[in-house]
């Protein structure tokens, strides 16, 4: 879960640029008002605040700006103001300027909701920000605020977007039912700004990708805030959007380059303004590299819309070894059309490109000597299909070839030991109907299914299946017919008294049949529990669809029946999800019941050093079930003086739950309360008091010079307690809140050793020295698995058996052996350590299949308080090594 939740959620300025059509051209004398202004403006603002905060915006006594823009009132002259009436309760969202609290009349206001499923994620805005802001222009509504800089907007049923611009002002805002009142947008001075990138010499540098990133703490990732692209003149510009969105948690972040340049520059930015002068990037002499992939049969691959994430070229320097990351030596090439695909790259090098499909272990490969001089050009050709199978098939409907269309794509692949499952993606169709779908390998006695979808038509689906083992080429499936896919399941939602409910959304499962699904293994000894435990492991490892209930609470799923039997469920806002329900495939009489809700209120006491943002509140069921589901479960926003509330929650005892919501923290921060829930009713939750409950902890963390450590991670632990939370420590700080008396901590960085701190006390000063290097040798070069394969190695103490981020910051780097038998690791932690060994497949995917050597090597003890070994000789079986790489030939 912890790599969902930092996993990348990827935000597209071209997406955002989508919402600000409008957009009116500056007057050439608006810095002119600025300086008049500002003084009259700075008088004013904390009346304006102050009238703002108690919720009264017509007291403000500030004007409009008359500096801004002016807006365009031709083009929202059709759009309500907040007199219109909007159907079901609303809420009061207050336009306001960013500099000066002034409300903003005839702002036009675009918002939508985001349904909740899309915030399961810990970091909640990550997993949000890009289907909300794709979904604002798509299901949106439009306003206009009034004179006093009001709008009303539907209260959300969970969370939501607001796009919000008056002239040259603009601002996004996403918003949660919750969210502390009054509400209101402070729209700030539209900008953007711009990057210049050019070589040593000076000669713009064309058509070069480029990411802004906002930083994280390694082991995370950091977060992709923006992509963009230089125009002919080397220039790119950055909408104000992306800046929103990158200083939203953090107040410095970076543009870097997406090219092969070894040392790899980038651009640092502070993000409290936007720059006023345009950012220079200064590359060395680069040169071009263009990409061509070709299907097995050499001709050009037609790699679909641009759009579609299914393939990348990975570029590197054919001397690194590892994992494909992009980086100082490694770059990643999102294939548009048929190519070729052009990279900029630093002359000189010895260059290795690598056709990867998401999701499968297969590439294909191929090397080139880099470009001599600047601007040279060297063509790389790499054969899709040599690595894993495509499938190509032609499409059809009634009318015949499905020629240039989206179809939707999911792939299942039953093995012998096991199955695999992808689904989401859609492909683009040839002139003549043809797809080109890529593959896992496939097996002996493996079945593959793919379910080909109309992305016009959700109905209109065909079913491929593919039976012989195929290891790469081509998998020509014939022909496949799009046509009505026959009734799945149907049935009626409702209320506990038989009224028929509409918009509920209707969760169905589906359980596999046998000549499908991994083959059953249950122990003859198995408890009843056990046995429920596996029954309904069948229905999370089978296909999943949904549906929403029409007025007449109607609802059905029309999909090929590749199940044995379903599980079904509903759930609407504010109501609690329905009992689950089992029927046979093709039923159409199913009755979901939805009961009603109960709602819990309560209040959070803050200490000074926490604010409401800070604490993350759950509330869980205790009632038994066989397997936990969180869509059993909600959450709740505290207000500013510490209130909140939870609707929709089915009766019963509910358990309450504070956390410390910047860290990834498994113990809460005072002891859980329970509560029971009546339906109908609104439950007061006993006052959780922080401030009794909880102290906080202030620490330093320094290198052997005494500077600050920039990004360090820590766990830390009770002394009476089973559960770790993390520590995040930032230009050499952290805050730990805790309700324990006295902590056990581990605190490491990257290159850094991990250091224990038995009592963690405030204003502890903690020094991480570096960490040793040392070459690792295998004693025996038998264990060198064979070409095409190879032997990977890490080194742990063992101290993170339980503890995932422990783990992290005490195991070693791991090292690739070469094919004389060394490798070099960095090694945070001394003792007694470990040998986990693994062999994969090579080229540096970084899904690579692999296989794990039984018993690698005995553990040995390296001691690390005096100078480091210079080398430490690995015992590795080879035939354990020969037995992994058996097991992947199988696979």
């Amino acid at each position: 879960m912890r790599a969902l939740a930092v996993g990348v959620v990827v935000v597209l300025v071209a997406g955002l640029a989508a919402f600000f059509v409008l957009r009116a051209p500056a007057p050439t004398e608006r810095e002119l008002g600025a300086a008049a202004h500002s003084a009259a403006d700075d008088a004013a603002r904390p009346a304006a605040d102050a009238a703002l905060a108690a919720g009264d915006s017509s007291a403000a006594p500030l004007a409009v700006r008359t500096d801004a823009a002016p807006v365009d009132r031709a083009a929202i002259a059709e759009l309500p103001t907040v007199e219109a009436t909007l159907s079901g309760p609303t809420e009061e969202l207050f336009i306001v300027d960013a500099a000066t609290r002034a409300p903003i009349a005839d702002a036009r206001v675009r918002f939508a909701d985001i349904p909740a499923a899309e915030y399961r994620a810990w970091f909640d805005w990550n997993a949000g920000l890009g289907p909300g802001c794709r979904r604002v222009e798509a299901e949106g509504r439009a306003l206009r605020s009034d004179e006093s800089g009001r709008v009303r907007i539907p209260v959300p049923a969970g969370r939501g977007v607001v796009v919000a611009q008056s002239g040259d002002r603009f601002g996004i805002w996403w918003y949660d039912a919750d969210a502390p009142r009054p509400w209101t947008l402070a729209l700030e001075r539209d900008a953007e700004w711009i990057v210049h990138a050019r070589d040593v010499a000076g000669r713009p540098i064309p058509n070069l990708p480029l990411e802004v990133r906002a930083p994280a703490a390694p082991p995370r990732a950091p977060v992709t805030i923006a992509t963009l692209e230089t125009d002919a003149n080397g220039e790119a510009r950055v909408e104000h959007a992306a800046w929103l969105l990158a200083h939203r948690d953090e107040s410095r972040f970076a543009i870097h380059p997406l090219g092969l340049f070894g040392e790899l520059p980038r651009i640092d930015l502070d993000g409290r303004a936007p720059p006023t002068a345009p950012s220079e990037l200064v590359l060395p002499e680069v040169g071009l590299v263009r990409v061509h992939v070709l299907d097995p049969d050499g001709a050009p691959l037609p790699t679909g819309d641009p759009s579609s994430s299914q393939q990348n070229v990975w570029l590197r320097d054919a001397s690194v070894q590892g994992e494909l990351k992009p980086g100082p030596l490694v770059a990643r090439v999102p294939l548009r059309g048929s190519g070729p695909h052009t990279l900029y790259v630093r002359t000189g090098l010895e260059l290795e490109a690598i056709h990867r499909v998401s999701g499968v272990g297969g590439a294909s490969t191929a090397r080139a000597s880099g470009p001599r001089a600047p601007f040279d050009t060297v063509d790389i050709a790499v054969r899709a299909g040599s690595g894993s199978p495509l499938v190509r098939v032609r499409v059809l409907d009634e009318r015949g070839p499905f020629a240039q269309r989206r179809v939707g794509i999911s792939r299942r692949l039953r093995r012998p030991n096991g199955s695999s499952s992808s689904g989401g993606q859609q492909l683009l169709t040839d002139a003549r109907g043809i797809l080109i779908v890529p593959l896992e390998e496939l097996p002996a006695n493996s079945v593959t299914l793919l379910t080909l979808t109309d992305a016009e038509n959700e109905h209109r689906q065909a079913l491929v299946r593919l039976d012989q083992p195929v290891e790469n080429g081509w998998v020509d499936a014939g022909d496949a017919l799009l046509a009505e896919a026959p009734l799945l399941v149907a049935g009626l939602v409702c209320d506990g008294t038989g009224a028929p409910l509409s918009g509920a959304r209707v969760d169905v499962q589906g359980a596999l049949k046998p000549e499908y699904a991994p083959p059953a293994d249950p122990k003859p000894s198995a408890t009843p529990q056990q046995l429920e435990h596996q029954r309904l492991v069948r229905f999370m490892m089978g296909p999943r669809w949904d549906a929403t209930s029409d007025a007449a609470g109607r609802f059905e799923v029309r999909a090929f029946p590749i199940c044995s039997e379903l599980k079904l469920s509903a759930q609407r806002a504010d109501q609690p999800r329905s009992a689950e329900v089992e029927c046979a495939i093709g039923a159409d009489d199913v009755r979901l019941v939805l009961a009603s809700g109960g709602t819990l209120a309560g209040r959070v006491l803050l200490p000074d050093s926490l604010q409401p943002e800070h604490v993350r509140l759950s509330i869980e069921p205790l009632r038994e079930r066989a397997i936990k589901d969180s869509r059993d479960s909600a959450a709740a926003q505290l207000a500013a003086d510490g209130t909140w509330s939870a609707s929709g929650l089915l009766a019963g005892r509910w358990q309450i739950k504070v956390q410390d919501a910047r860290v990834f923290a498994w113990e809460p921060l005072v002891p859980p309360i329970e509560v029971d829930v009546v339906a109908d009713t609104t439950t007061r939750a006993p006052d959780i008091d922080l401030r009794a409950l909880m102290r906080t902890l202030s620490i330093s963390v320094v290198d052997e010079r005494g500077a600050p450590i920039a990004e360090a991670q820590g766990t830390f632990r009770g002394a009476d307690a089973s559960d770790n939370n993390d520590i995040d420590v930032r230009d050499g700080k952290a805050t730990i809140h805790t309700r324990h008396a006295s902590i056990d901590a581990w605190i490491g960085a990257p290159g850094r050793r991990c250091v224990h701190v038995p009592e963690l006390a405030d204003g502890a000063r903690i020094v991480l020295p570096p960490a040793a290097s040392i070459e690792l040798r295998l004693r025996d070069l038998a264990a060198l698995p064979p070409d095409g394969y190879e032997l990977r190695v890490q080194l742990d103490p063992g101290l993170g058996a339980d503890n995932w981020m422990l783990g992290e910051i005490s195991r070693s780097s791991p090292g690739v052996f070469d094919r004389a038998g060394a490798t070099r690791v960095t090694v945070p932690h001394g003792g007694r350590l470990r040998v986990n060994a693994s062999v994969r497949v090579a080229g540096g995917l970084e899904n690579a299949r692999m296989e794990w050597v039984a018993q690698a090597a005995p553990a040995f003890e390296l001691a690390l308080d005096g100078a480091p070994p210079e080398h430490v000789e690995l015992d590795i079986d080879p035939a354990a090594v020969r037995a992994a790489v058996e097991k992947l030939r199988a696979r």
